[in-house]
């Protein structure tokens, strides 16, 4: 979490192996386990994981009453693994566990294993709350224990982290399959860090970056710095991780403002609202923001079983804004209309599609369509 101008990860995190099995990944059962198969979910937790690691949980579980294990969300809601994996931790200590995509939208599109992993470094993850009183009952006071199937940059896990930081819930350990289970950099990987870049001629202080990246993380931006041999691959290596500084800096006023109060009202109020005011807040703070310059979209979801009946929203959203950011916040708007109609179990369909201002309907070019099961 950013905490300080500085990233704090726990640090007793533990994993069932160390090492990337790059066999294991390739076998059906674990292609299986990523697209919603709980049973090859099932069979490769019990190929890999052990009583003896079940033991280490244990002894960093305080009280298992008090203790919920949360399986990270994925962008694509399909992976079994960190599910099966927090469904069998809480069997076997007494804890509870809760499926981190019934909490937290991932509005990152982009499956991160298509993308090499210096490029993952530079990704920004996003989750957004789906409904803030049913995540304080379940997570408010108790010890958060995250699951995850395999620590590849630790990436994902460290946007995770401070998303939950951001609703005043500190993680106190990560538990995976597979990875490097050091998360934090000590202070000789940081020597290598300022060293790589002092070698490469990178013009960035590698101090700060240390702050904001995992350890892994750091090491493939060593790789990069020491990889870097032409000045406009310097130049580019250089601007991604400014980026991310400033990325870093955003984070800390928005901690700054919620810890100090600045704005703590109006942010603890949307947190704990209803869905459907949460949408119409949203929506008029959208427009608000450029006057009268919105865009209004419609909402349509169709039940595909039952009744089948067709149920329509509109909701507004700031005009201007650039493709991957109005199909993130459309996408928001649907799946919480589809909670607010209470039908998350059923199959059906959701599209959306911007209307005129003679109020007909017009198809996006890219329509954002998706289906809940």
């Amino acid at each position: 979490m950013w905490s300080g101008g500085r990233l704090d990860f726990p640090a007793n995190n533990i994993v069932a192996k160390s090492k990337i099995d790059k066999d294991l990944i390739k076998s059906a059962d674990w292609q299986a386990s990523k697209l919603s198969d709980m049973s090859a979910g099932q069979r490769i937790i019990e190929l890999i994981w052990s009583e003896k690691k079940t033991g280490a949980v244990r002894n960093i579980v305080d009280d298992p009453d008090n203790t919920v294990f949360v399986a990270m969300p994925s962008s694509t809601g399909k992976n079994t693994l960190p599910i099966c994996l927090a469904a069998r931790l809480a069997q076997e200590t007494g804890a509870t566990y809760e499926i981190g995509n019934h909490h937290f939208f991932s509005l990152h599109h982009k499956e991160i294993k298509q993308l090499s992993r210096i490029k993952r470094i530079f990704f920004e993850r996003q989750y957004e709350m789906v409904d803030g009183k049913a995540f304080f009952e379940k997570f408010a006071g108790k010890q958060v224990i995250v699951i995850e199937d395999i620590f590849t940059t630790g990436g994902s896990v460290k946007y995770f982290l401070n998303a939950l930081a951001e609703k005043g819930v500190k993680a106190t350990a990560v538990v995976a399959l597979m990875g490097d289970r050091r998360l934090n950099i000590d202070d000789k990987y940081l020597e290598r860090l300022c060293a790589s870049f002092e070698k490469a001629g990178i013009n960035c202080d590698a101090t700060k970056i240390a702050k904001t990246v995992t350890r892994t993380e750091a090491g493939y931006i060593m790789m990069a710095a020491n990889g870097a041999r032409s000045e406009n691959a310097k130049k580019r290596l250089t601007e991604n991780l400014q980026r991310l500084l400033d990325r870093g800096t955003h984070k800390d006023l928005e901690r700054y403002r919620y810890a100090t109060g600045h704005e703590r009202t109006e942010r603890g109020h949307k947190d704990h609202e209803g869905v459907s005011e949460r949408i119409q807040s949203w929506a008029f703070r959208g427009a608000s923001r450029v006057g009268a310059s919105a865009e209004t979209y419609e909402i349509k979801v169709r039940l595909e079983t039952g009744s089948r009946r067709t149920y329509t929203k509109d909701v507004q959203i700031r005009a201007g804004l650039n493709k991957e950011s109005r199909r993130r916040h459309l996408t928001i708007a649907a799946k919480q209309y589809v909670c607010e109609l209470g039908h998350c179990e059923r199959a059906m369909t959701v599209e959306v599609s911007q209307k005129e201002k003679d109020s007909v309907a017009k198809s996006l070019t890219q329509n954002v369509q998706f289906k809940e099961r």
